[in-house]
C-alpha cells in the first residue's frame, strides 16, 4: 500500500517515546510543506565600539580640556531586556550594567549604569519617559531626554521588579501583594494613597502587565484583571480572578491582543481578556518536566510577527533551546540559536543574543545564523501499521518518498530509526531546485521515524512525504 505522510504532525503524540521526533529551525508553511526558520543576520554590533562615557546621571564625562571621553565599553553581562519606542521612538537595550539607545542604523549610544544585578529587567514607556525595573537595588530607573538616566526615588516607592503603562499612568508591583499606581504621566511620581492590594487570594505580585485597557496582576497561583474605573485612589477595580499564575517575571508576553505566558504550573498557556486556554503538547510537557526551578525562573516569552505569521518564542537561556509555537498553524519547533530578546521595530524583526552581546535581523533571504550554517531537521511523524490503519505485526518498507525544494545546490540527508531512540544515516543527496528524493528498501520494521536533514546556506524547502510499504499480519 501506499500512504502520505502527514507532515505538519509535530509533538503530539500520546506516546512519549514517539515524540523523540524533532522538528529544528524548520516550521510549516500556510500552504504546503516545512519552511526553514529565517537567518540571523547582524543588526547592531556596538559592544566593542568606543561610545561617549556617561554617569548615572547621564551628564558626559570629559577629559581636562571639557571634551567628552570615548572609551571602549564592554559591559559585563548578556541581554537583559530590550523595549522599542519611548523618547525619540528608539530601541533600548539593558544588557549588563548598562543602558543604550539604538537607532533604525543599528547606531547605538551609551546612556549610563543600572544595577548590575544578572537578572533581566522589565521595562514600560510612554512618549516621555522609560521606567526600567531590575528587582535589585535601585529597583527602578527612569530615563528621559532631558534629564538622561537616573533613580527613582520617590520614598513611596518600594522594591519592585516589574511595571506596566495604562491609562498615562506607570502601575508598579510592591512587596506582600500590593501594586501601585503613579501620578498622571510621571512614573517618578508615587503617592501612598494609590496603593491596592491583589487579595482575592494571597499571592505575592510576579509580574504587572497591561494589554487592551485591562491590567493583569500575575502571581505563582492566580492572575487579577483589573480594569480602569476612573474613581477612587487607584482609580482601579477588579474584573475577575483566574486561578493559575505565572511561572516567573519574564515569562510572559503578548501579540494580536493575546497573552502568551508559561503559567504556575509550568506549561505554556494563552489568556484573551479572562480566557484563558493551554498550549500544552505532550512532548512540551515531557521536555519541561526535566527542567528545574532556575529554569522557569529565568524563562522569557517573546511575541513577533514575521510575513504576517505570528510565532511565540518560549525560551530557556539555561538549557539553551527556545520551543517555539507557530500561531498560524499552531505547530510547535525547537530553535537552537538562543536569543533571549525577540521585538519588532523599525519595520524589522530583532532579536538580542544570549551571551554574544548581538542584536540580529530576523532575515529569510539568509540561510545562516550569524554567518555560520544553521542545522535544519525535521523528523516525519511516526510510521507503523496502526498509523497506516492497518493493523499487524511488521512492516516491510519499499520506498519512502520525500519531495525537497531548494535555491541552490545543497545536500540533503536522510537518516532512520527503529528503535525511536538510534538514527543511522540512509543516504545523503545533493538537491538542487526541486526534487524528489527515494530511499529504496528499508527492510521489516514495526515503525520507523525518518529525519531530513540539512545545513548548506541555501533555502530547503520540505514540501512532502510518502511511503510505500506491506503491512505482514500477525
Amino acid at each position: 500500500m501506499r500512504a502520505d505522510v502527514q507532515l505538519e504532525s509535530s509533538y503530539n503524540s500520546t506516546r512519549l517515546d514517539a515524540n523523540r521526533q524533532q522538528v529544528l529551525n524548520i516550521y510549516p508553511q500556510t500552504l504546503r510543506g516545512y519552511r526553514q526558520v529565517p537567518g540571523y543576520v547582524t543588526f547592531a554590533d556596538f559592544l566593542s565600539t568606543g561610545e561617549p562615557l556617561i554617569d548615572v546621571n547621564a551628564s558626559a564625562i570629559t577629559d581636562a580640556d571639557g571634551d567628552p571621553v570615548n572609551v571602549s565599553i564592554t559591559p559585563g553581562g548578556a541581554d537583559r531586556g530590550i523595549i522599542v519606542g519611548g523618547p525619540n521612538q528608539l530601541m533600548y537595550q539593558v544588557t549588563g550594567s548598562s543602558l543604550y539607545s539604538i537607532d533604525s542604523g543599528g547606531n547605538a549610544l551609551f546612556l549610563g549604569n543600572i544595577s548590575s544585578d544578572p537578572s533581566p529587567v522589565v521595562m514600560a514607556t510612554d512618549a516621555n519617559q522609560l521606567i526600567i525595573c531590575t528587582g535589585g537595588n535601585p529597583s527602578a530607573y527612569v530615563y528621559t531626554v532631558s534629564g538622561g538616566l537616573a533613580i527613582i526615588s520617590d520614598a513611596d516607592l518600594e522594591t519592585t521588579q516589574s511595571v506596566a503603562f495604562l491609562d498615562s499612568r506607570f502601575i508598579f508591583d510592591q512587596p506582600n501583594g500590593y501594586f501601585v499606581v503613579s501620578a498622571l504621566n510621571d512614573g517618578t511620581s508615587i503617592n501612598s494613597l494609590d496603593f491596592a492590594q491583589a487579595e482575592a487570594l494571597p499571592d505575592d505580585i510576579r509580574r504587572v502587565f497591561s494589554l487592551n485597557q485591562l491590567l493583569y496582576l500575575f502571581g505563582e497561583t492566580t492572575t487579577e484583571i483589573w480594569f480602569t474605573s476612573g474613581t477612587g485612589r487607584p482609580p482601579l477595580d477588579r474584573q475577575s480572578v483566574l486561578q493559575n499564575g505565572i511561572s516567573g517575571t519574564y515569562a510572559v508576553d503578548s501579540i494580536d491582543g493575546a497573552i502568551y505566558f508559561i503559567d504556575g504550573n509550568r506549561r505554556p498557556g494563552v489568556l484573551v481578556g479572562s480566557q484563558h486556554s493551554p498550549l500544552y503538547v505532550p512532548a512540551i510537557g515531557e521536555a519541561w518536566d526535566n527542567y528545574g526551578a532556575d529554569d522557569f525562573t529565568t524563562a522569557r516569552v517573546s511575541c513577533y510577527s514575521l510575513h504576517q505569521e505570528n510565532f511565540v518564542d518560549f525560551i530557556f537561556p539555561n538549557q539553551g533551546v527556545i520551543w517555539t509555537h507557530h500561531v498560524t498553524s499552531g505547530s510547535w519547533f525547537e530553535k537552537d540559536f538562543v536569543t533571549t530578546t525577540v521585538v519588532q521595530g523599525f519595520n524589522l524583526v530583532l532579536a538580542a543574543h544570549a551571551i554574544n552581546k548581538k542584536i540580529y535581523r530576523l532575515d529569510y533571504s539568509n540561510y545562516q545564523q550569524d554567518g555560520a550554517d544553521m542545522t535544519r531537521r525535521k523528523d516525519l511523524p511516526l510510521i507503523s501499521s496502526e498509523v497506516l490503519g492497518i493493523g499487524g505485526a511488521e512492516m516491510v518498507i519499499d520506498k519512502i518518498k520525500l519531495h525537497v525544494e531548494t535555491s541552490v545546490a545543497t545536500d540533503v540527508t536522510v537518516k532512520v530509526s527503529k528503535d525511536l531512540i538510534t538514527f543511522t544515516t540512509i543516504n545523503t543527496v545533493n538537491v538542487d531546485g526541486n526534487k524528489t528524493i527515494d530511499i529504496n528498501s528499508l527492510g521489516r520494521c514495526r515503525e520507523i521515524i525518518v529525519r531530513v536533514e540539512t545545513s548548506g546556506d541555501a533555502k530547503v524547502d520540505i514540501i512532502d512525504a510518502a511511503i510505500d510499504a506491506q503491512v505482514l499480519k500477525g
